[in-house]
């Protein structure tokens, strides 16, 4: 088998506090999953774990790290119906540093297809 480079996007989704934070968890995880079966390429997306770890008194800590990571990828894909006030901290910095950034916001929540393990 023939190994490849593929891509690497970092994903930015909504999270958001409270009750819906878990669902938009698992939204971002079938997104993150959509990428890398429908799109053919690597995804990046860090805060779905820190986010399970980290408190929300953390969260600067959170996005530095995400920026950090942004720089050093080929682009990073918007997603999940929205932008929030931490993705335009994402996609704001992804510009600042040359990284491309594509806004798939208009597809709505879901990924299209759903995810799948197909390729």
């Amino acid at each position: 088998m023939e190994i490849s480079s593929l891509k690497v996007v970092y994903i930015a989704h909504p999270l958001g506090a409270g009750e819906d934070r878990q669902s938009n968890l698992a939204r971002a995880a079938r997104w993150v999953a959509w990428a890398a079966t429908r799109k053919n390429v690597a995804p990046v997306a860090d805060w779905i774990v820190l986010a399970s770890q980290l408190s929300e008194e953390l969260r600067q800590l959170g996005l530095q790290i995400d920026c950090s990571i942004v720089e050093r990828c080929d682009e990073l894909w918007l997603v999940g119906g929205r932008v929030s006030p931490g993705m335009v901290v994402e996609r704001d910095h992804a510009r600042a540093c040359g990284v491309r950034v594509v806004d798939l916001t208009g597809l709505g929540e879901e990924p299209p297809e759903g995810a799948s393990n197909e390729r």
